[in-house]
């Protein structure tokens, strides 16, 4: 028989750029994944008031750096990788894409539901597991860079755009 080791990598809530471009441009934005989708939702002005509540959040990328290195290093063999760049709140998303994208800055959502600090005791406390073991994993992309970076990528491949 085979022998093989089993790890997990478990990604809290996904960002970044968007590799479905095609499969998006071929059937439609309901194809796009939820983070893009959310994002993409206040880029078009398709949602004017939102929860101000947090969520933790890590890179697609760093999900795949992971991935590749849980298969490269025999230590990951056995391990569950939980991984989490930090905590964001929709609220400062919202702020971040006005600041960066000013011509569309009137669609996005600038009135926020809800106390700030309501749940992140719990989110807080999510922190990435056995990380170290992953020798060269480096540092996480930034929640900010992470949240433009899906935002430039909907923009730049045409996504903001009714498709089908």
């Amino acid at each position: 028989g085979y022998m093989w080791d089993l790890c997990t990598v478990n990604p809290v809530l996904v960002t970044g750029p968007d590799i479905t471009v095609d499969r998006v441009k071929k059937y439609g934005v309901k194809e796009l994944n939820t983070s893009c989708k959310t994002i993409r939702t206040y880029l078009v002005g398709k949602q004017k008031v939102d929860t101000a509540r947090g969520f933790p959040l890590v890179d697609v990328r760093d999900v795949a750096k992971a991935h590749r290195l849980a298969l490269e290093v025999p230590e990951a063999a056995g391990k569950r990788f939980l991984l989490a760049a930090g905590t964001g709140q929709w609220c400062k998303v919202c702020q971040l894409l006005s600041k960066t994208f000013p011509e569309l800055a009137s669609n996005i959502p600038d009135e926020f539901q809800g106390d700030e600090k309501e749940g992140f005791e719990q989110i807080l406390k999510v922190k990435s597991v056995n990380l170290p073991i992953l020798k060269g994993f480096g540092e996480y992309i930034s929640i900010e860079q992470s949240v433009i970076d899906t935002a430039k990528s909907l923009i730049d491949n045409h996504l903001l755009n009714e498709i089908q």
